[in-house]
């Protein structure tokens, strides 16, 4: 059943004209920017920028498939179908969460590569062992996309309005519910009872996964955690989604 269903999911996105036209339009946008920026490039420009994009690609990225893989369910009869015809509501909110992983791995996983092609093009002297470093940045900013989507599918099954669901991501994928949060650890009262808990922030774990992978370091302790984070906003997920009355 869930083969099924991850199977006619993954057509109906990629059936979605949009899914070209957004990524090929940024495509054309990162393009014009190098060409505009190009001269001097070298292995270190090459690094710097890709930190720079990965940092916002959670975002864009993330942004787009969230509402292409999780919330167009939303404003349609797609749930009450899916109910309707037995598939158990756990294995939706499983199910999306494997797409969305399965598609910002995909998406992530080109980004490296594009701008490699689009530096050597620009004549930029790259080679191909300078791509360890990107793809790092890579990883974390897919951790990133996952991570937040989890959470951001409590409140799209908990309250199924794609308004909320989508802003929740945002304020997520922007750093903006971040910072405040590490404002409020950051305190001096907070720091005296639980001074490591900023540590355990998805933005922090997911930087300690990367700079493992960068440094050569096993990163154990917070690939777990990280895990952690996901499974358990599933299961809040899940939980919201039995509570949640199906509102069409």
């Amino acid at each position: 059943m869930m083969l099924r269903y991850l199977g006619a999911e993954i057509i109906r996105v990629l059936s979605k004209r949009s899914l070209y036209i957004y990524f090929g339009a940024i495509a054309v946008v990162f393009v014009l920017i190098t060409y505009i920026r190009s001269g001097g490039f070298n292995e270190f420009t090459f690094h710097v920028d890709s930190n720079t994009y990965f940092e916002v690609l959670p975002l864009f990225f993330g942004g787009y498939l969230f509402s292409a893989v999780i919330t167009d369910d939303l404003g349609s009869r797609n749930l009450a179908t899916l109910i309707g015809h037995g598939i158990p509501r756990a294995l939706i909110v499983i199910s999306k969460l494997v797409l969305m992983t399965l598609f910002c791995a995909v998406a992530f996983g080109i980004v490296p590569l594009f701008m490699y092609a689009v530096y050597a093009l620009l004549g930029a002297p790259l080679e191909l062992s300078m791509l360890g470093v990107p793809y790092a940045f890579a990883l974390r900013a897919l951790l990133l996309a996952v991570g937040f989507s989890a959470i951001a599918c409590i409140a799209a099954y908990g309250i199924q309005r794609t308004v909320f669901a989508m802003t929740l991501f945002i304020l997520l994928a922007s750093n903006f519910l971040g910072s405040l949060v590490l404002m409020v650890l950051s305190l001096d009262f907070v720091q005296s009872l639980a001074p490591d808990l900023k540590n355990f922030l998805l933005v922090n774990l997911s930087s300690e996964i990367r700079d493992g992978l960068i440094h050569g370091t096993s990163q154990a302790a917070p690939c777990i955690a990280l895990g952690v984070y996901v499974i358990a906003a599933a299961c809040l997920s899940v939980l919201a989604f039995h509570k949640k009355e199906l509102e069409f």
